[in-house]
């Protein structure tokens, strides 16, 4: 009878074969797609060993990290967008409150030239050239003054 048996050292030898084989088989650069989840295992083997994988996983690490530094700096830009947005707003509402006290202090500013108009022109019914008539028109030039200035800043 014919021993069909293999010696340790032979049956390694023929799995090594055989490993070696299937680790080449399939394993070109037109065979292999770069991705060691669909790669044969010769493909992702090699991969692994030239670093290949490592390279691509650090691209795919430094591209998101960019994404998420662009991320946060459109974030901070919103923000202070927002933020110049806000004390705009509020500048433009003191704005409106300065000008509406100046509109209110030109508006009283004109009644009391116009009460004092009337007491000159009464004044100077009474009799001419008085020093009663001379500080009303003191006055009223000294309000017009204030009302000039007043309209200017507006």
């Amino acid at each position: 009878m014919m021993n069909h048996s293999l010696s340790l050292p032979k049956l390694a030898a023929v799995f090594l074969t055989a490993a070696a084989a299937l680790n080449m088989s399939g394993c070109t650069p037109k065979n292999c797609s770069g991705d060691p989840r669909y790669d044969s295992l010769g493909c992702a083997s090699a991969g692994l060993s030239s670093g290949t994988y490592r390279k691509q996983v650090d691209q795919l690490e430094a591209e998101a990290q960019l994404r998420s530094q662009r991320s946060s700096l459109e974030a901070s830009r919103a923000e202070a967008a927002k933020q110049r947005a806000a004390n705009a707003t509020g500048a433009r509402t003191q704005a409106e409150r300065d000008l509406n006290a100046q509109s209110a202090e030109i508006a009283s500013l004109v009644q009391q030239r116009n009460a004092l108009r009337d007491q000159l022109q009464a004044a100077r019914s009474r009799g001419g050239d008085s020093p009663e008539v001379l500080q009303l028109q003191r006055d009223i030039q000294d309000l017009n003054k204030r009302i000039s200035v007043l309209h200017k800043a507006n």
